[in-house]
């Protein structure tokens, strides 16, 4: 019984993120132009960062957060073709610029994808094209 239900509530989540394309907002979504977003920021462990990246909004989100390895992951979407991902950190403790940031996209469930990457700078953009 225990699996069944571990099964459907995999099953019921799996179905809602892949649903979640067709959701409305300024972007039209199909099968083929449904992407997700992985921001990735790595820094000094035990250093607050903070951090501002594009939400599927259209709107810059603030994450400000020490973490004990000094890794930051964010994912939004699902995003549509022309969503421009715009990632901006800096150290709030020193300050100065993350030692390594990236952008990575994925389309629907398929694998991320490195689409840019920068060491020792303090933002970066991708347009999905």
């Amino acid at each position: 019984m225990k699996k069944l239900l571990t099964a459907a509530a995999s099953s019921l989540m799996l179905t809602a993120l892949l649903s979640s394309c067709n959701e409305y907002n300024e972007y039209t979504y199909d099968e083929t132009t449904c992407y997700y977003v992985r921001y990735t920021v790595t820094g000094i462990p035990d250093e607050t960062y903070k951090i501002y990246y594009a939400t599927e909004d259209d709107e810059n989100q603030l994450m400000q957060r020490k973490s004990p390895d000094g890794q930051y992951s964010i994912v939004v979407g699902p995003v549509a073709k022309g969503f421009t991902a715009d990632l901006t950190a800096s150290n709030s403790d020193r300050g100065g610029a993350p030692s390594y940031m990236s952008i990575e996209v994925c389309r629907r469930s398929e694998p991320f994808v490195l689409k840019k990457s920068t060491s020792r700078s303090f933002s970066i953009e991708y347009t999905i094209k």
